[in-house]
């Protein structure tokens, strides 16, 4: 089942395995999403470089290299999107 949202979607840890085939979904189904992942060596970084690589075929995806912990980006983040959904 597909759904489509009115406001962008942001996706914590997009880049990994569970939330880089979530975004795979909610792409296809004609969302809008947002994705912030530090790319640490926790999950393989190459791995999370292959996992996004198809995803920045959508004008309607965007990835930012953050931390989660770090308020300034959350909040730029925020203040530049109008974000309706957050999957952490």
């Amino acid at each position: 089942m597909e759904y489509q949202f009115t406001k962008p979607i942001l996706v914590t840890g997009g880049a990994g395995f569970i939330g880089s085939h979530l975004i795979d979904h909610l792409l296809e189904a004609g969302n809008s999403v947002t994705t912030i992942d530090d790319f640490n060596d926790f999950y393989d970084p190459k791995i999370k470089a292959i996992n996004q690589e198809q995803h920045f075929n959508y004008e309607s995806f965007n990835s930012i290299n953050a931390d989660i912990r770090d308020q300034a980006i959350l909040s730029q983040i925020f203040s530049e999107n109008d974000i309706g959904i957050v999957v952490h």
